[in-house]
């Protein structure tokens, strides 16, 4: 649809939408001033017709008045739809018993006019609900991936990159993730994971035979600051020098200041649960940025804060593992505030005004199992507002509702506190009634689509879809901080990586503003949760020996960051 279309496509569905809430309230109300008109449409094995009538009229005025807010329409709509199929039981009712109303049977054309205006409005609700434009599936055994290879694709300047995290490739951590770490999924230990620690020059030298100008690290909090008041200036030197080795090789660094890990004395005091604990932090951002701030342009604060909170506090699949919606709504509420006030401490010193911070968000597309059931459809918009849209209307507006939270609260600074978006995006998830405290072991997915090591499927155009959801609510530059795939034998990860680059370019081409893709992850690493299981890595690691070796996707993309470098 053309872009002048789309605003007439709106307005309509406005009007639509007022003249549809104004029918159903007026005749909600009606139910309850004149309930005995309507006694006679229930069917008597319901019994207490009275009752089902006002009740009818309740469920007309909510959903009547729920469909004015647009951003309410995805469930509201598909709710109104049922609703009225429902009617027509009544309807159907009182045409097949002939039963009068105020004395008169009407004739069976009537009735049939009135089976149509209930499915016209029925298929409004629907298509105001954008029912039709919510999960698509493309036919990628006809995608053109010749262009990748060639070059041209991307634009210049475009941001080439691989990442990984602290505790995931150092090894010798001691921090709250290696004390849960027994208690994990797994029960493996991180131990000396890639050894990355002492074999820091090799890798460097691995990251720069991708071709990539960019690579994302983290600094671990627990190395440099091990106990409250103590500072480790030998692990500080260990990352500087690891900064020059990068740009020594041409690759620049972009630096996480949280990827879930922290010191286990202060998660003791609280972590992030405790306002208080927030200086703590903030002490930590502004030493680490005094250190490297002079050669480091690109900034996160908190990877992933939807993450942390979720898989700690309702899920239990990360530490504390305690299943706690109190406690989930403090630690989120707190590390938007943490985000806020680091973004502005790093903005206000030296080198600050040059740097680009932002905040890294994973983005999951969740989708109705079953697209024509409004309690899927429900579900589905609890889990996107809870997940995803919660976070965006944060970043937007500066008021923010934690997880669970029922009233959005003003954090000072957060509004608008990105130079960047960081979007890690990885598949979609296809929701069903089901309380959101565990996580299944086998996700479903369509029948059509293929499952990856990690049991979700994948879905590239989610990623275009999370792109475009994004873009609604910040004008700020997208950078893809994460993308990858679990996959030991890399039978799957060339076709991921085409896939999901060819959808950054479409993107680009539409006039989304993406800047750069980081590829998840540089080599197999310590999968939090999941241990060693789980491959992620255009490196292959052997974790016995932790010798690395290049997979072909590796060297796939390489070519492809070599064919659009300029």
């Amino acid at each position: 649809m053309g872009d002048e279309a789309e605003p007439k496509v709106e307005a309509l569905s406005h009007i639509l939408a007022l003249s549809l809430s104004i029918f159903l309230v007026i005749v909600g109300v009606e139910h309850f001033r004149d309930p005995v008109w309507f006694e006679p449409l229930v069917p008597e094995i319901l019994g207490n017709s009275r009752f089902w009538v006002l009740a009818s009229g309740v469920f007309e005025i909510a959903l009547g008045l729920a469909l004015l807010p647009p951003k309410w329409r995805t469930w509201s709509g598909p709710s109104t739809a049922a609703f009225l199929v429902l009617l027509y039981w009544a309807n159907l009712n009182m045409w097949v018993n002939d039963i009068p109303l105020n004395g008169r049977v009407f004739e069976d054309k009537w009735h049939v006019l009135r089976g149509l205006g209930q499915l016209a409005m029925i298929l409004v609700c629907l298509w105001l609900s954008g029912w039709k434009k919510q999960e698509y599936h493309r036919d990628w055994s006809v995608a053109d991936y010749k262009q990748l290879l060639k070059g041209g694709s991307f634009p210049s300047g475009f941001m080439w990159g691989v990442a990984t995290s602290s505790h995931q490739i150092e090894g010798g951590n001691r921090n709250n993730w290696t004390e849960f770490e027994p208690r994990s999924t797994s029960g493996q230990s991180s131990g000396s994971a890639c050894d990355h620690w002492n074999r820091v020059d090799e890798d460097v030298d691995l990251i720069a035979a991708l071709n990539v100008g960019h690579y994302r690290l983290s600094v671990e909090w627990s190395r440099l600051a091990p106990e409250q008041g103590v500072w480790d200036d030998e692990a500080m030197q260990w990352y500087s020098d690891l900064v020059d080795k990068l740009l020594a090789k041409g690759v620049e660094p972009m630096v996480t200041l949280h990827h879930f890990t922290q010191p286990i004395w202060w998660d003791e005091k609280g972590g992030f649960e405790r306002e208080e604990n927030l200086d703590d932090w903030i002490d930590f951002c502004r030493k680490v940025f005094e250190h490297l701030s002079d050669r480091v342009t690109w900034w996160c604060t908190i990877n992933e804060p939807a993450v942390v909170v979720s898989m700690g506090y309702v899920l239990c699949e990360f530490p504390p593992a305690e299943q706690d919606w109190s406690r989930a709504r403090a630690a989120a509420l707190n590390m938007m505030r943490a985000h806020a006030r680091c973004y502005h401490l790093l903005k206000s010193m030296n080198n600050g005004d040059r740097c680009q911070i932002g905040l890294v968000k994973n983005f999951n597309v969740f989708d109705p199992i079953d697209g024509w059931n409004p309690v899927h459809r429900v579900v589905t918009r609890t889990l996107d507002e809870m997940f995803n849209l919660s976070w965006l209307h944060g970043l937007k507006t500066g008021r923010f509702r934690p997880v669970n939270g029922i009233v959005r609260k003003l954090v000072p600074g957060l509004k608008g506190s990105v130079d960047f978006f960081g979007l890690n995006y990885y598949s979609h998830y296809l929701t069903k009634f089901v309380r959101p405290t565990k996580v299944e072991l086998v996700p479903p997915i369509r029948p059509w689509q293929e499952r990856t090591d990690f049991r979700y499927p994948m879905y590239a155009e989610g990623l275009r879809r999370a792109i475009e959801s994004v873009s609604e609510y910040t004008d700020a530059p997208i950078i893809i901080t994460e993308n990858g795939v679990a996959d030991d034998d890399d039978d799957m990860r060339p076709e991921h990586l085409k896939r999901h680059l060819l959808v950054i370019s479409e993107a680009i081409s539409d006039g989304f503003d993406v800047r750069g893709y980081y590829h998840w992850s540089l080599m197999d690493n310590f999968e939090w949760a999941e241990g060693y299981d789980l491959r992620f890595g255009l490196y292959e690691v052997d974790f016995d020996t932790h010798v690395r070796n290049l997979r072909k996707s590796g060297r796939l993309y390489a070519e492809i960051v070599s064919a659009n470098s300029s």
